[in-house]
């Protein structure tokens, strides 16, 4: 690799790691992110606690002060509190996560970021199938899969047991030498 080169490819990974949000940022994330969501339902860290079954208000408010991390089962527990699906909270974290941190023009955006759901299946040998048509709502995929399942049923397929949520969350162009873009 030429000297050249390699400045280069120094100079990318400094600009490019300016922009990717820090980890150390995710439990302030979340804090926000709680936070705001219990405010935009009008709830008490109590009500919060009581509707997740976790043992007290005070691990709510510790984790919107970014003291605790919830575990797993506590996270899944705050989606169903906030009547959010886990993967629309953790969604919803991600997206805090990128607007947190990052110049302006580098903010997370929805012209960013996208979702693509699709449908599959597990066929007769056990391996996991994935159809190809891609649906733009988890409602949208479910009714979907509802239409399908009826004729898969005739036609004696497996039937659709699971949704997949696909998301994009940056994209870069880089150009090359040459002067041609890629993705």
């Amino acid at each position: 690799m030429s000297a050249r080169t390699r400045r280069r490819l120094v100079a990318a990974k400094a600009l490019w790691a300016s922009r990717v949000p820090s980890p150390n940022r995710l439990p302030a994330s979340l804090a926000l992110l709680l936070t705001r969501m219990r405010n935009e339902r009008k709830m008490t860290h109590l009500e919060v606690a009581k509707f997740a079954g976790l043992q007290s208000a005070r691990l709510v408010s510790e984790m919107e002060q970014a003291r605790r991390d919830p575990t797993l089962s506590e996270f899944f527990q705050l989606a169903y509190a906030f009547s959010e699906t886990p993967e629309t909270l953790f969604w919803n974290l991600i997206t805090q996560w990128r607007s947190t941190g990052f110049e302006p023009e580098y903010q997370g955006s929805r012209g960013e970021t996208s979702r693509v759901y699709r449908l599959g299946y597990f066929d007769g040998k056990g391996r996991f199938q994935e159809l190809s048509r891609p649906y733009g709502s988890f409602e949208d995929a479910a009714s979907a899969a509802a239409i399908l399942n009826p004729r898969r049923r005739i036609k004696s397929l497996p039937l659709i047991t699971t949704v997949l949520l696909y998301t994009r969350l940056a994209s870069m162009k880089c150009v090359g030498d040459s002067g041609t873009e890629g993705e």
